[in-house]
């Protein structure tokens, strides 16, 4: 569901005309990521091009935590006129229902999905400095150096984590130790510089 904020977007011009006095100030854009990562600049892009679009500001507000639950009750929390909405993803509408036992709010009848926007794929990158240049070879080493190989991650419960995990139950080897990245909402880094993966 990376999708509310968008075709909320798409769907303001037709209001717009409909009744002149729509929107008359500026909209609201929360982002439920830290500013800097791949949420947030493509929400910013967007951001953008609804400001063209409604010839009104529109504010993006950054409101990162837990995996996009502090968002997403930001949003829930606004006044229900039309100029708050949010900019889900995968994780922090689709997964978090599954992940989390007690949310404040039932993602499915809380949020309306409006537009796909995008989608962001998950690849596996090595340290260049490493003599590996495929999956294979990356595999190849976790099963002689069990252990000894690190890994980036967003933390449990995102989509990376999953898809590594998905990788990993595949082709079976010894999981590599993750590095958590310290602000999920930028981009990836670990504190394993040379063994990282």
């Amino acid at each position: 569901m990376f999708r509310r904020s968008i075709l909320a977007g798409l769907t303001l011009p037709a209001i717009a005309r409909a009744q002149a006095e729509f929107p008359s100030h500026s909209l609201r854009m929360i982002v439920p990521f830290a500013a800097g990562g791949s949420a947030d600049v493509v929400a910013r892009i967007t951001a953008l091009g609804m400001q063209e679009a409604l010839r009104q500001p529109v504010v993006v507000e950054n409101r990162g935590g837990s995996g996009g639950v502090i968002g997403s009750e930001a949003a829930l929390a606004a006044a229900p006129d039309g100029y708050t909405f949010i900019f889900h993803t995968l994780s922090s509408a689709v997964l978090n229902a599954g992940l989390y036992r007690n949310l404040s709010f039932d993602v499915r009848r809380a949020f309306a999905p409006l537009v796909l926007i995008g989608t962001l794929p998950n690849i596996v990158m090595v340290n260049p400095r490493l003599p590996i240049r495929t999956l294979q070879e990356l595999i190849a080493r976790m099963r002689a150096e069990p252990g000894r190989i690190t890994y980036a991650s967003s933390g449990a419960g995102t989509p990376l984590r999953i898809s590594r995990r998905i990788c990993w139950q595949a082709a079976p080897v010894r999981w590599p130790r993750m590095c958590p990245i310290a602000d999920p909402g930028q981009p990836s880094r670990t504190s394993s510089p040379g063994r990282s993966t």
